[in-house]
């Protein structure tokens, strides 16, 4: 059980890097993407949406870079 913990931990930290690394313009065309179209399955479900989601890689948007705040 322990070990769960820092593994999520550690993941929320990578997610947490990665984000610090992308620029504003970059994390709204990740964000448009996910709710594309084009990230959907065969069955019609979001394949990356639920990841980004869980990890909160989107919450630090600015509303002026998105097309539709």
């Amino acid at each position: 059980m322990i070990k769960e913990r820092s593994a999520i931990g550690d993941q929320h930290e990578y997610i947490n890097l990665i984000q610090a690394q992308l620029s504003n313009q970059q994390l709204a065309v990740l964000f448009y993407n996910c709710i594309s179209n084009i990230s959907l399955d065969s069955n019609k479900a979001p394949l990356v949406k639920e990841l980004y989601d869980n990890y909160g890689l989107f919450q630090n948007i600015p509303q002026p870079v998105l097309v539709h705040p």
